[in-house]
């Protein structure tokens, strides 16, 4: 999970991070070609893609529709920004993202004869052109897969599969946001008084009611309706404001079917105090259920209903596996920089949220053990980092966590 402070005045700034985030989020080139090879693949392009489908989806519901989809395109097209589309950029966007030239005269397009087009008459000439037609934004419209596949074709103008310096910023610094076109216009940065001082951490309330995460991954044993044990848990869903959406659990082992992984939304699973996971799913009603529509598990098919998927199913933009989390490296504020502090090895639930963070200080910092932190969300990009709103001075005043005086450590 990646956060990135502010880098070079050029970069790519995809679009505002989440209101648990720490700064807005902006990216450049080197960036995102993770292996320095001077070439962003598809794998890499992720980070963009992931970002950009958020920003689109303005209504939530994990899907690009028509009307999201030409709104998004405009304001990525849009160059300089001024929220008018002259000649040059409607033909440069038109044949970047579709290949070819529109079938009418930029004027044909221009009913009111001023030069540009406004959104409306941007939608008439795609609807016209039928540009679109064939992305399915009729039907379900375009999932996050569908999405990545397109957008990395429209950025890579030569079609050899990997993109250039030039080819990656060929719409402008921001394409993928521009305007007041996204959802994530109503997101804004963590406010100071949001910020919770170390000071006023309750981390009693972690014990009464508090779940690690790890423990449920390593100690936990899931157990069908009839009460026998059918397998254990994979992994924790997440959304990235930290509720807690469903878990993956490997179940059947001793069925006829083989191992099976399974999501299971959190309100259909029923935890003891003495480590057993009580699951809807039996021998008998396993194959009942759908297989997982695509190769992302979005935050809204995670929370829907039990599903079978794939191990190594990715989660949407909105969602994220414990394992994305522990084992990233927790950084702190370090003036107007970040230092790293340490790494994150278990995550604390207590309801259906997530309610902390647990970090293992660097032997720099003189602390020994994990401690706990609030969590305060993650940004919608793919990386290696969680950031604190905390200096070195505030970090440390955390007390050792005890995990022997939670309920369900045993």
């Amino acid at each position: 999970m990646r956060h990135l402070y502010a880098s070079a005045a050029t970069a790519l700034a995809l679009l505002v991070m989440p209101a648990a985030a720490l700064s807005a989020t902006e990216w450049t080139f080197k960036d995102i070609d993770a292996d320095g090879n001077l070439e962003v693949t598809e794998k890499e392009f992720e980070s963009v893609s992931g970002q950009a489908f958020s920003a689109w989806d303005a209504d939530a519901d994990q899907r690009i529709a028509r009307d999201e989809l030409e709104r998004g395109m405009y304001h990525a097209w849009d160059a300089d920004r001024n929220g008018q589309l002259a000649e040059a950029e409607f033909n440069e966007g038109y044949l970047g993202w579709f290949g070819g030239n529109p079938q009418a005269s930029f004027s044909g397009y221009d009913t009111d004869r001023n030069g540009s087009l406004a959104e409306a008459e941007f939608s008439t000439a795609l609807d016209q052109a039928g540009a679109i037609d064939g992305w399915n934004v009729e039907g379900e419209g375009l999932d996050l897969a569908a999405f990545h596949s397109r957008l990395y074709e429209a950025y890579d103008g030569d079609r050899n599969d990997r993109l250039a310096e030039a080819e990656y910023s060929r719409f402008g610094d921001d394409a993928l946001v521009g305007g007041e076109t996204t959802a994530a216009v109503n997101q804004q940065p963590i406010q100071a008084n949001e910020i919770v001082r170390i000071a006023d951490w309750d981390e009693e309330k972690l014990y009464a009611g508090g779940i690690s995460v790890e423990r449920m991954m390593d100690d936990f044993e899931v157990y069908g309706a009839g009460g026998e044990e059918i397998g254990d848990i994979e992994n924790v869903v997440f959304s990235r404001e930290g509720r807690v959406l469903s878990i993956i659990a490997e179940v059947g082992g001793l069925w006829d079917i083989g191992d099976t992984h399974v999501n299971i939304p959190w309100d259909q699973v029923d935890l003891t105090t003495a480590g057993q996971v009580v699951v809807p799913v039996t021998e008998d009603n396993v194959e009942d259920y759908s297989f997982a529509a695509t190769d992302y598990l979005t935050a809204f098919e995670a929370a829907g209903d039990v599903q079978v998927v794939d191990d190594d199913l990715a989660t949407g933009p909105r969602a994220f596996r414990a394992t994305e989390l522990i084992g990233d490296y927790a950084r702190i504020k370090d003036g107007d920089g970040v230092a790293n502090y340490g790494y994150v090895n278990d995550l604390i639930v207590r309801g259906d949220q997530l309610q902390a963070v647990v970090v293992n200080p660097d032997a720099g910092y003189g602390a020994r053990g994990a401690y706990a932190y609030p969590y305060y969300g993650l940004g919608l990009g793919y990386g290696s980092y969680y950031d604190m709103p905390y200096e070195r001075d505030e970090a440390l005043r955390a007390e050792p966590l005890e995990y022997d005086r939670f309920a369900a450590a045993d």
